[in-house]
């Protein structure tokens, strides 16, 4: 269905939503009295849902980097959906380093050492890579780059905040609209 511009809006993908360090803590202080849970559930569409899975990583888990990856079911590629306080890969291919692999495997990858705080989106960075399944396989991969404060390790607390993004998040993004 053409959108005003004439443009066919079902082959056009949502730009990636991305937050500089500074539109973060903005943003946080916007919704510091909202529940990022609640803010997840009640989502309307995928940018409302991404920033509550941005939120959500942010305060359960202390990931001020992060980078959310859509499966192209049709193609060999990841896309960014979104990112927070870290210039992402726009593109990846399946299979390809971390990100990639987990899109084909499923399988979720967690660093239980600490890696350097801040830097380039790189697999030695990556703290966390989360498949998320609105099905069978994975639709979508939750990258998290670095915990803060820098040399925090992962807790039992923060296992359960990543069983809930598994859980929820993967079965929201996949019913809401972009």
């Amino acid at each position: 269905m053409p959108n005003p511009a004439g443009q066919n809006a079902t082959s056009l993908p949502s730009p990636p939503i991305h937050h500089d360090i500074h539109e973060n803590q903005a943003l946080r202080m916007q919704s510091e009295a909202q529940d990022p849970v609640e803010c997840l559930k009640a989502a309307k569409n995928r940018r409302e849902a991404v920033e509550a899975i941005f939120e959500i990583v942010g305060a359960q888990i202390g990931g001020a980097e992060a980078a959310l990856y859509a499966v192209e079911s049709g193609f060999s590629t990841l896309r960014l959906i979104g990112s927070r306080g870290i210039g992402a890969h726009v593109l990846i291919r399946k299979g390809a380093g971390r990100i990639g692999e987990a899109a084909v495997t499923g399988k979720e990858y967690v660093v239980d050492t600490s890696v350097p705080p801040s830097g380039k989106a790189t697999d030695d960075r990556l703290t966390i890579c989360l498949p998320l399944s609105g099905g069978e396989t994975p639709s979508f991969v939750l990258a998290v780059y670095g915990l803060l404060p820098p040399g925090k390790h992962l807790l039992k607390k923060d296992a359960t905040a990543l069983r809930f993004l598994k859980d929820q998040a993967g079965p929201m993004l996949s019913r809401l609209p972009e």
